[in-house]
């Protein structure tokens, strides 16, 4: 009865520290509206797109101070906001050779990484698009391709069977151009929402990247020479300039994947934590651009044409809600997270010294409302220890 009655309490406390905070910050927090950074090539400046609750109303700024309005930021952005500056015929003069939507269109590009794309959990299977479709459409195939001990195989998705002959023609593509089996990884962008495809990228029992595409119906297959055992993430970014396949993660930040014999091109990443950042590179006809937005702060580069940081801005991001966190302080002694991701796993964290009074002052209020009863000193311990997870749990026994 007793080992009972300590799983009750340890679960119960464990689901307070759980759902308690939550329920704190959803009842007591505002909604958090992020400041946006952006560069203009117009004023040679970082432009600020933010929020003001008390006047509840948006505001635009440039890096120096300087106040616009909605029509003066967008003239100063001509190429975000190009569609509506060239209808309302007020594209700035000095850009006439860009005044041209597919022009403009054609030479800029967005590769945003957001914790989603990084926390999500790949699956131990992936396909391969035609490369070169006979009626220039992308189109899935009907074959899901996974991983074995010394090979991979195509599963028909329809039957379920193994195409044991395409799954040996691609094993030994993949043997000839050095890949050692079995495969860990597998990076792709399996939609048919692009203009053309790339095929995938693998990774070998040695670390080592190759990319396989297949073009008519036949794989192609290249060793990249990139061999790297932190890698955590490769994503692929197909775009009509054909400047970089896409964005590699590893424990020293992100880089891009060169169309120049698969060349990594490093990109600022310091304070970048992929898990729980937004990082964003903006590439016009006439700057690149990297955007991280941290917890406190919106940290922009503006980068050469080599990516060479040529200057940063940091704006700070305003923390209304800093009174709950104090308040979490003083009330919650510790708090169980769910890390992120898409996995069940949780840590304990928040540990707080501040909560030894409020824990004295619920013991004092469980003495008053059991005045009546005989109360086990244990009670008392155990509120001084959990503070108030154990003084509910206890009222709830």
């Amino acid at each position: 009865m007793k080992i009972l009655k300590i799983v009750y309490f340890g679960v119960f406390i464990l689901f307070l520290a759980l759902f308690l905070p939550r329920i704190i910050d959803t009842a007591l927090s505002e909604a958090k509206k992020n400041p946006k950074v952006y560069f203009s090539e117009n004023l040679n400046q970082f432009l600020i797109q933010g929020y003001d609750r008390e006047a509840k109303k948006s505001y635009f700024l440039t890096e120096s101070g300087d106040e616009l309005s909605t029509e003066g930021f967008m003239q100063n952005l001509p190429f975000k906001f190009y569609s509506y500056l060239l209808a309302k015929g007020i594209f700035p003069d000095q850009y006439t050779d860009w005044a041209n939507a597919d022009k403009i269109r054609a030479n800029s590009q967005i590769l945003a990484i957001k914790p989603s794309f990084y926390n999500q959990k790949s699956i131990p299977l992936f396909t391969l698009l035609e490369s070169k479709p006979k009626f220039l459409k992308l189109q899935f195939n009907n074959y899901g391709i996974r991983g074995k001990k010394d090979r991979i195989e195509f599963v028909n998705l329809e039957t379920l069977k193994v195409d044991d002959a395409l799954s040996q023609t691609y094993t030994d593509a993949l043997k000839q151009s050095g890949f050692i089996f079995p495969l860990k990884c597998h990076y792709s962008n399996p939609t048919t929402r692009k203009v053309f495809d790339e095929g995938a990228f693998l990774q070998d029992k040695q670390n080592t990247i190759f990319h396989l595409k297949m073009i008519n119906g036949k794989p192609l297959v290249k060793n990249t020479k990139i061999k790297n055992a932190t890698i955590k993430k490769i994503i692929m970014n197909e775009n009509q300039r054909k400047e970089f396949y896409g964005a590699l993660i590893d424990d020293s930040g992100v880089k891009l994947i060169s169309y120049d014999n698969y060349r990594l091109i490093p990109l600022p990443s310091r304070m970048y934590k992929p898990e729980s950042m937004v990082y964003s590179l903006f590439i016009t006809p006439l700057s690149r651009t990297v955007i991280i937005n941290i917890n406190d702060k919106v940290e922009a580069y503006k980068l050469d044409n080599n990516y060479q940081i040529l200057r940063n801005f940091s704006f700070p991001i305003e923390n209304n809600n800093q009174w709950i966190t104090n308040i979490k302080k003083y009330l919650l002694p510790f708090t169980l997270k769910k890390k992120d991701g898409y996995r069940h796993e949780y840590t304990l964290s928040d540990f707080s010294f501040l909560v030894l009074l409020a824990n004295a002052l619920f013991a004092l209020l469980y003495l008053v409302v059991t005045f009546k009863r005989k109360v086990p000193i244990l009670h008392f311990i155990i509120i001084g220890i959990f503070g108030i997870y154990g003084f509910i749990a206890l009222c709830l026994y």
